[in-house]
C-alpha cells in the first residue's frame, strides 16, 4: 500500500505543478517601458529532454496503472527493469547491474566501492487471491498479503471494476459483488461488506466450469482495475 500511495502521489504532485504552471502563464502581464539586462535579453532555455524516455506522467501511469499483487509482482517489475534500460545512464552495463530474481525483486547496483549502501522499495500493492469457484461461476477471495489489517479496505472494493490475472499471464476484467443487505429487511445480523465471505468476484461466468475456461482459476491474483 505504502508504495502504491507514493506513486499515486507522484502523479498527483506533477499534476498540481503542471496546473500551477499553466496557470501562471495564462496571467496578463502588462507592458512597461524597462530596460531589460543582459541577462533577460538572453534567450529562453530548452527545456531539458526527459531522462525516462518519455513524459514522467506517462511513465508513472503506466506503473501505477500495472497490478502488483503482493507475490505477482512480475509485470511491473519487467516494466520497470525496461524502463531502467531505457536511460542514458545505461544501468544495465558496467560498472552497474540490474538483476531479477525468481520472486520479482528488482536489484540495481551503483558503482562500486567502499562505504556500500542499501535504498529499499517495495513495488507490490495489497490485493486479493481465488480461494474457491461457487457452482454459479463466483469467485471466493482471500487478501493479499494476509498480514495487518487496513482500515475499510474491503468496502473500498464494493461494486468496483476489478482485474484477474489468468494462469497465461492475461488480465480479464470483473466486478466485485456482495450479498445486497436491501434485498434482506429485518435481519438482526444482515452481512457485512467487511467480511471477506460476503464478498465475491464476477467475471461474467454462470458456472464453475466457465469460470475457468474463461481463465480463472484457485489462486489467481486480483486487483482493482485503475485504467
Amino acid at each position: 500500500m505504502n508504495a502504491l500511495l507514493f506513486r499515486l502521489a507522484l502523479i498527483a504532485t506533477l499534476a498540481l505543478a503542471a496546473a500551477s504552471t499553466g496557470f501562471a502563464q495564462q496571467r496578463p502581464t502588462q507592458q512597461r517601458p524597462t530596460q531589460q539586462s543582459p541577462a533577460q535579453q538572453r534567450p529562453a532555455q530548452q527545456p531539458r529532454p526527459n531522462k525516462m524516455g518519455g513524459p514522467i506522467a506517462d511513465a508513472l501511469r503506466e506503473l501505477v496503472e500495472t497490478p502488483a499483487v503482493s507475490g505477482y509482482e512480475q509485470a511491473v517489475g519487467k516494466k520497470i527493469v525496461a524502463r531502467l534500460k531505457d536511460m542514458p545512464q545505461k544501468y544495465d552495463a558496467a560498472p552497474f547491474g540490474i538483476k531479477t530474481d525468481n520472486l520479482g525483486n528488482v536489484t540495481v547496483t551503483i558503482g562500486s566501492g567502499e562505504p556500500k549502501r542499501l535504498v529499499v522499495a517495495p513495488i507490490d500493492e495489497p490485493g486479493f487471491v481465488v480461494s474457491g469457484i461457487t457452482p454459479d461461476g463466483y469467485l471466493t477471495l482471500q487478501r493479499l498479503p494476509q498480514g495487518g489489517n487496513l482500515p475499510l479496505f474491503n468496502e473500498l472494493h464494493a461494486a468496483q471494476p476489478m482485474k484477474l490475472q489468468t494462469a497465461k499471464g492475461e488480465w480479464i476484467s470483473g466486478a466485485m459483488s456482495g450479498v445486497s443487505i436491501h434485498l434482506q429487511p429485518q435481519r438482526q445480523h444482515p452481512p457485512s461488506m467487511a467480511d471477506l465471505d460476503n464478498m465475491f468476484l464476477d467475471v461474467g461466468a454462470t458456472s464453475a466450469a466457465q469460470a475457468r475456461a474463461g481463465g480463472a482459476d484457485v489462486l489467481s491474483p486480483v486487483a482493482i482495475d485503475r485504467t
